[in-house]
């Protein structure tokens, strides 16, 4: 079942036509509807929305995260409880804020319900994954290599962390304007890194299969916070060490070695992933950005060549040609 078919059993609505042109609901919008307090014609328009909309649509099924418990493969549970359980932490995140907004600190304000705040929805959301709780809604799970990678096209979806591209053929994202945590989606951000490294957690076993320490690698190199790349390089190093000599691997390592200055060792790695692959245009754009980086202008503009060649998304070729207009005005060409 995909999350728009757990979307359908959560508010009973049926499948609907192409997606209608509608903001975004707030709170009071969602709790109304929640608590069925709306009009048939407003619920109607309300769950066409969430059916077409990623944002959305992610939001609740990120919460159905902490209604799942080990008898979740038991039985789902009632459309009731799902309703109700909802309403509560909606409820609770938003008088969170409100109180936070009038600068309430140092009072609990009385509750007729359960609390939850931010910080502990996300606690409760690790906790859940780690203890390995199942989602209901998830007949059979996929593997930690590829759950942990559907994270991390969520959480890059707008905009990457870092400037080069890890393996995975993920769709394109800006570059942050800053590395490391971004200002206003920084907690959405945080816990798909950290139910990324939850379903990774058995990979940092050494023994863990190559996909799974690849993965969490990835992960590293994707989040960028101090040492990641370092452990990303320490999990590259291993790997290297069971012979492992495909394209990605090669190119994610040279990423790992960008990361930290280490420029003409990356551009060696992106060497090795393009003799295995040498149509591969993310090793092309990463050795690109690392020759442009050694102060190598003339075959970094070669390569920004090469990848507009080979690319196909206009997005990427864009980002592509900026890179090159900027070393053409810096030659004097």
């Amino acid at each position: 079942m995909n999350l728009q078919d757990v979307l359908y059993y959560l508010t009973g609505g049926n499948k609907p036509g192409p997606p209608a042109e509608l903001p975004c609901p707030d709170e009071a919008e969602i709790l109304g509807y929640l608590d069925d307090r709306i009009s048939s014609g407003k619920r109607a328009k309300l769950e066409t929305h969430f059916a077409s909309c990623d944002d959305c649509r992610e939001l609740l099924a990120l919460y159905t995260k902490v209604w799942s418990g080990p008898e979740a493969d038991e039985a789902p549970p009632a459309e009731e409880t799902i309703t109700g359980q909802t309403a509560r932490i909606l409820t609770s995140i938003r008088e969170d804020e409100i109180n936070r907004a009038r600068g309430e600190a140092g009072r609990v304000p009385a509750r007729s319900h359960i609390f939850i705040s931010y910080a502990q929805l996300r606690a409760a959301i690790a906790v859940l994954l780690i203890s390995g709780a199942s989602v209901y809604f998830l007949t059979r799970p996929p593997s930690p290599h590829d759950a942990a990678m559907e994270e991390l096209r969520l959480v890059m979806k707008d905009e990457r962390r870092i400037e080069p591209r890890i393996s995975g053929n993920f769709p394109y994202s800006r570059p942050a304007a800053t590395r490391g945590k971004r200002g206003g989606i920084e907690n959405e951000d945080e816990v798909r890194f950290d139910i990324a490294l939850s379903e990774l957690k058995s990979a940092r076993d050494p023994s863990a299969s190559a996909d799974d320490r690849l993965a969490l690698a990835r992960v590293y190199l994707a989040r960028d916070e101090e040492g990641d790349a370092a452990r990303a390089l320490e999990l590259l190093q291993e790997l290297a060490g069971r012979g492992i000599e495909s394209p990605q691997f090669f190119n994610d390592t040279g990423v790992a070695l960008y990361m930290r200055g280490e420029y003409r060792d990356a551009i060696a790695q992106f060497d090795e992933a393009l003799k295995r692959s040498p149509d591969y245009d993310e090793a092309v754009f990463n050795r690109a950005l690392a020759k442009s980086k050694a102060g190598l202008a003339a075959e970094a503009q070669q390569d920004w060549k090469r990848f507009l060649d080979l690319a196909t998304d206009e997005k990427w070729k864009d980002e592509a040609r900026k890179h090159l207009d900027s070393l053409k005005g810096s030659a004097g060409n």
